[in-house]
């Protein structure tokens, strides 16, 4: 499967993906604060680090402070330092997160949870490019460029009184907005491929990819914990993979409520669960193709219903194109392929968000040419108008066998 990696590690090719890469390329390189918002789990602190990485301080230190996870008494002393016997416990002098950053980056996520106390100080901070350390007097000048990033509405916590509006205006000089992965699903099979590869070795498991009736269930998810929940997801599912390829059964309950499914409903039996994936399996066997007295011309769509939109749910040729022209056989592994061949062209219309009218007649003329004059069935797909077509009692014999 191709990938897109931007910069950063950042995997996907979506338009909204490509609009935070461009801002990151031209923010980058500019001293400018960055605010970033986002759902959790949509990659705030990946772009954090993208900025510094391709910033003239990507040389010096970056440093992450989570504002949520600091209690709210040391909050203070975690951002600006402490001296020796500023409060109990505090047996020596410790510098802060922004005299660690000087020169660098200072990255605080969960901005939106840091008190009033603290927020005046640190817009001063901000501000000044100086401060003191708890229970010091000394006044400490540092050089840091200033990253944010939340999943809170901002502008309705400076309403409620919770956030300080000036604070707000001094880190918002640039916003990076990172949409939820459920308004970029076409980013999905590429995250699931870069998972797997990821996992691989840690886990030492030998599976390649993902099934595309797995691919299915995981694009009709809507994701509340987006990109962290995928790739935990895919993690969970690798362990209990046991062949090469995540299938369905091997994901987690949840992500299979809104599968979509490819089917012949009655009076055709409907397609099992891994169909197209038990289909996909069959038609690499070219030996066993031949033997069923396949043309050569069959054996190449086959090859590149297989090995190329399985593999890359994007490419619209030659699914449609070919299957289109070709005069298949009316044998066991000729309709089997037809079902194969309308599956992925199904699959293909729901991934890129296409029209399936537009494309209702090629496949109808195809079943019809394929499956001869046999019972009337439909191929319906996710509650859309079905479309009709004839399927003659081989292929009903063969689906159900």
């Amino acid at each position: 499967m191709a990938t897109a990696n931007w910069v950063g590690g950042m995997v996907g090719r979506s338009p909204q993906l490509r609009q935070v890469v461009e801002a990151i390329q031209k923010v980058a390189k500019t001293p400018s604060a960055v605010l970033i918002t986002g759902e959790s789990g949509t990659g705030k602190e990946l772009v954090a680090r993208a900025l510094h990485a391709n910033s003239p301080r990507a040389s010096g230190p970056f440093v992450k402070v989570n504002c949520a996870a600091i209690p709210i008494t040391l909050i203070e002393s975690e951002m600006f330092g402490h001296e020796r016997g500023a409060f109990t416990g505090a047996a020596e002098a410790k510098p802060g997160r922004f005299q660690l950053a000087d020169g660098g980056s200072l990255f605080l996520d969960e901005i939106a949870e840091i008190s009033p106390d603290v927020q005046v100080k640190l817009l001063r901070a901000l501000q000044e490019s100086e401060f003191e350390r708890v229970g010091g007097t000394k006044t400490i000048k540092v050089d840091v460029r200033m990253v944010t990033a939340t999943n809170r509405d901002l502008a309705a916590a400076i309403e409620a009184g919770d956030f300080r509006r000036d604070l707000y205006y001094r880190i918002n000089v640039v916003r990076i907005h990172l949409p939820p992965l459920r308004d970029r699903a076409e980013d999905i099979p590429l995250l699931v491929q870069h998972f797997v590869e990821l996992f691989g070795n840690r886990l030492q498991k030998q599976v390649t990819g993902i099934a595309p009736a797995a691919l299915d269930c995981l694009m009709s998810y809507p994701w509340p914990g987006n990109i962290r929940e995928l790739e935990n997801v895919v993690e969970r599912s690798m362990i209990f993979c046991e062949g090469q390829m995540i299938g369905v059964d091997d994901l987690p309950t949840e992500t299979r409520k809104n599968r979509v499914l490819v089917s012949i409903p009655p009076p055709a039996p409907i397609l099992k669960e891994r169909e197209i994936v038990d289909l996909a399996e069959e038609f690499k066997d070219f030996r066993q193709l031949q033997k069923e007295g396949e043309s050569t011309a069959v054996l190449g769509l086959a090859t590149a219903l297989i090995e190329d939109h399985i593999q890359d749910s994007t490419a619209r040729a030659p699914c449609f194109d070919l299957i289109a022209k070709l005069s298949l056989p009316t044998t066991w592994a000729g309709e089997r392929l037809v079902t194969l061949a309308c599956a992925v062209a199904v699959r293909w219309c729901l991934v890129n968000h296409h029209d399936w009218s537009t494309e209702s007649a090629t496949l109808r003329e195809t079943w019809v040419r394929a499956f001869g004059k046999g019972a009337t069935g439909s191929l319906n797909v996710s509650g859309d108008q079905p479309v009709q077509v004839r399927v003659s009692k081989l292929v009903q014999r063969s689906i159900t066998q």
